[in-house]
Formats: C-alpha cells, structure tokens, sequence
C-alpha cells in the first residue's frame, strides 16, 4: 500500500510541474484521481466462481478544453466538452476466481490455487461533458474508449480459472458521472461513480470480461475555469434536420465459444483443441441499411436491417455433429433500432437489435438472447462525400459476438 501512495504523490507533483509550465495554454487541463472498484458479477456461471472482487486504480489525464472563445457549434451545443487522454493502472491482483469441484464443470477436476486477473494498464481517450457549471461546482458525465493490455491473462497451468481476460490486449470501454468543487478556480476536488470494461471484443478465448464499479476522487488543474463562466457573445448556428439513408458494409473477426467449451471441458490429450491457448479465428461479414432523421445537430435516430454472415457456422455444426437437433446456417438477419452522436468529424453509432431469423446452433438457440448490441466510433471523411470508416463491437446482452471493421456511406434524402 505504501508504493501506491508512494506512486500517486509521485503523479501529483508530476501533474502541477506541468500545469505550472502549461499557464499559457488556457485550452489545457490535468487530473490525478484513484478509485477502488470491485468486479460485477455479470451472470451465474461467473458467480459459480467468482471469488475475491476487489481492485484499485489509479489514473493520470491530460484534458483538451473547448471555450466560448472557439467558434464551433458542437463545442456550444455540448456546453463546451473537453476531450482527454488519459492513463489509468489497475491493481487487479485483488480480483481471484476458483471454479469448485462439480461434475463435468472442467477437465481434470478442482485446481489447488486461486486464479488471479492480474494488473492492467489502460490508455484511454474521454469525452466529457458538463451538464451544469457555476463558480464552485460543476457536474458532468463522461464516455471513453480506448486500449489496455493485462501482463497476466488465462493459462491452464497456474491461471487456469481466470475467465475474464484471454489475452494480453484488450479493448478497454468507460463511463462515469462526476461532481467537482472548486476551491479556487484553477483547482478542483472531483468525486464520482466510474464503469469501466475489458475484454478482447471476440478475438480471443476466453472472452468473459472483467467489468468494474466504483467511486473515484481526484483533483483537477483547470486554468480555463473562469473563461468558461463567461456568457457567449456569439450567435448560435441554426441546424436544420434532414432524413438520411445509412448504406454500410463491415469485415470482422472472431474466436468460438464452442471451441472454447470443447478445450475447456471436453477435449482430450489427442485434440487439437485440448487446453489451447490460442483458439482459431474466424471472418464474419455484415451489411446494413438505415434509415435514419437528423433532428439536432448532436443526434440521428432511426431503424434499420443488418444482414450478417458467418462462415464458422460449419465448424459448430462439425463440433455439434451429426446427431445435432439444431439447425445451422451462416446468415442471420435482425432488426435494430439505431441511435447515432456527433461531435465534429467523431460519430459514435448505437444499435439495439432482434434477430428475424438466426440459426448457429445450440449455443445460439440455448445461451444467446434473441436480441444483440453493436457499438463503436467512426470518423467521417468530408472530402470523400462524408464516407466513414470506424469500428463495431457486437455483443450479445454485453457479451462480445465479434469486433469488426466498419464502412459507411450516408446518403442524404432531404434537402435543407
């Protein structure tokens, strides 16, 4: 416990030299917060084996504050965001995990150890916007994604229960909600409740996830506080909505479920399969068409069909065999309700779907809900026609389905 005191004192001094030599640059900010968390246990079979929860972190951010002085509509139609990388390491060995000894839960019977999740290092970009400022507080929420890597992550020898992290990279994903006290303008206390996520998005087995829930407090250098408590002078930009068609076409790619089952459970010293590591990854393929009605500058809601394709549906098949009461087929087609957030260039794309027709077996039929997810970040090129290229998580009830690489192309419908 001293090293992390030892650590955050470190930091702090680090963060106010740079503050001190950054008193020219109004636009940016710093904070240093900690935040003991512990593990959400997301369904029955992790709290068969879930044991210790209990993880700390700390987090290190450099903020890029948009003022009343920008001329960008965004940044006022937002209450003047800040956009932040940030760096936060955990302490996770906190977090342990030991499946009991019951028929048929694993190959080789009970381990004689505790399986740890190992600590991780996560570097971040944050969206953060306030909801209401005045000249002692300020409230916000806030959205991440980014990376984190886990020097320590799942293997059969001596981690061999750890079913959250499969491998060492990850996708990291966060929000929280925040409430700031400013002493004094440029220094702030922050206090809030933090959500954050990792996993390999699919790429690798396991795939479960390590989810996390806490408070946090931190202090904030923010130079530009009282700016921001200036009332604009300039006129605001009128928006005018428009209807728009979503055309898209995404690439990904994935690791089974299945053949983890098989290595986990069921595989013996002959298999292929048998206590792997590393699991086969397989291509899927999606299109999608939406239609969707700009109604603020912020915001685009509609509905649209997505068409999927996966290729791996003959290896369940193969793996289920031929005595299998369950159907098989590489397409499935769902309808979604989509939800898309603009700041700038920067488009993050919401989808809550139901599938009309999916058949991959009896994974899919028995464990899946009939509904899924896709969320992830695109950039949008305005010299290719507002084309975008981005990437997707698909998930099932927040379980990673696949990670995929995404193409869009807008097509407006309406005229101003």
């Amino acid at each position: 416990m001293r090293s992390i005191y030892t650590t955050f004192f470190a930091l702090l001094l680090v963060v106010k030299a740079m503050a001190a030599t950054n008193d020219s640059i109004s636009h940016w900010g710093y904070g240093l917060s900690v935040s003991p968390s512990k593990t959400i246990v997301m369904d029955s079979w992790q709290k068969e084996w879930q044991k210790d929860k209990n993880n700390f972190s700390i987090d290190a951010t450099v903020m890029r504050q948009w003022l009343p002085s920008d001329s960008s509509a965004y940044a006022r139609d937002y209450n003047y965001p800040s956009l932040s990388i940030s760096a936060k390491y955990a302490f996770n060995h906190g977090v342990t995990m030991h499946r009991p000894a019951k028929p048929k839960r694993r190959r080789g019977g009970e381990a004689d150890y505790d399986s740890r999740l190992g600590n991780s290092l996560s570097l971040y970009a944050t969206f953060t916007r306030t909801i209401y400022r005045n000249r002692k507080f300020d409230f916000d929420y806030s959205l991440s994604f980014g990376g984190a890597y886990s020097k320590t992550k799942y293997n059969p020898y001596d981690n061999i229960d750890n079913e959250l992290v499969g491998s060492h990279l990850s996708i990291h994903f966060g929000a929280g909600v925040h409430a700031t006290y400013h002493p004094v303008p440029d220094w702030g206390i922050r206090v809030g409740a933090e959500y954050w996520h990792i996993s390999n998005g699919a790429m690798a087995r396991p795939n479960k996830g390590a989810n996390f829930f806490g408070p946090s407090v931190g202090v904030v250098y923010t130079p530009y506080y009282e700016t921001l408590l200036k009332k604009e002078t300039a006129a605001k930009e009128k928006f005018h909505p428009y209807f728009f068609a979503n055309v898209a076409f995404a690439v990904g790619a994935k690791t089974l479920h299945e053949d983890w089952n098989k290595s986990y459970y069921s595989s013996t010293p002959d298999d292929e399969l048998y206590y792997r590591t590393d699991f086969p990854v397989y291509a899927t393929l999606a299109w999608q068409v939406d239609g969707m009605y700009r109604y603020a500058r912020r915001w685009a809601s509609g509905v649209g069909v997505d068409l999927f394709y996966g290729h791996y549906a003959k290896r369940v098949a193969e793996m289920e065999g031929p005595t299998s009461k369950y159907r098989h087929s590489p397409w499935s087609v769902g309808v979604a309700a989509k939800h898309e957030v603009y700041f700038g260039n920067l488009v993050c794309q919401i989808g809550i779907g139901y599938y009309l027709h999916r058949e991959m077996g009896r994974f899919a039929k028995d464990v899946e809900k009939p509904y899924y997810e896709r969320v992830g970040v695109s950039y949008c090129f305005d010299k290719l026609g507002g084309m975008r290229l981005g990437f997707n998580i698909k998930a099932h009830f927040t379980k990673a389905d696949y990670t995929e690489l995404l193409l869009t192309m807008p097509i407006r419908l309406s005229k101003k």
